[in-house]
């Protein structure tokens, strides 16, 4: 019903109660443990945590309260994104999603590139994603290698590798 009046009204996107935006927020935010579904930082800690519409609701107006294009998102990745859209911008909720297939973690810089042993259209998928959500800004570069040194100070036997931010990163590693 919501969609079906968003589209035929040509209005402004608002959610209709905001108490309902809280709660797919706060269902988002449990299904990626509070990090973005796109850098993997910490949501509410770093950045504020927004509902974001991977494809724009101002031009996939079907799609404003789909599920599947529903995401926890930092401020900073949504900011970066804005309206633009990109089909081969990669999606790390996907089932078949492996970040070792696309990208190579730095650990000298904090950086996230292209896997120089994927294939030319993986490493342009990398590539867009990187380009489209900022991915290898200085802050993120920076908040990438404070997690790495706290990981690897960490007791093993009190946290476990799921109390940290930027899982691919770490998970890239073997840790």
């Amino acid at each position: 019903e919501w969609t079906r009046r968003y589209v035929s009204q040509n209005t402004l996107f608002r959610w209709p109660l905001r108490q309902c935006y809280q709660q797919i927020r706060m269902a988002l935010e449990r299904m990626t443990g509070t990090r973005c579904a796109y850098c993997g930082g910490p949501l509410q800690l770093e950045s504020l945590s927004t509902v974001d519409h991977l494809r724009p609701k101002r031009v996939f107006k079907e799609l404003a309260f789909s599920w599947s294009n529903l995401h926890a998102s930092c401020t900073v990745c949504q900011r970066n994104k804005g309206e633009k859209w990109c089909e081969i911008v990669l999606q790390p909720d996907q089932a078949a999603y492996d970040f070792s297939a696309y990208f190579i973690a730095n650990f000298a810089t904090g950086a996230v590139d292209p896997s120089p042993l994927a294939s030319p259209s993986h490493q342009e998928r990398a590539q867009a994603t990187i380009e489209f959500f900022g991915l290898n800004s200085e802050p993120r570069r920076t908040a990438r290698l404070r997690e790495l040194r706290a990981f690897l100070r960490r007791d093993p036997a009190e946290s476990l590798a799921e109390d940290f931010n930027y899982l691919f990163f770490l998970e890239a590693a073997g840790l």
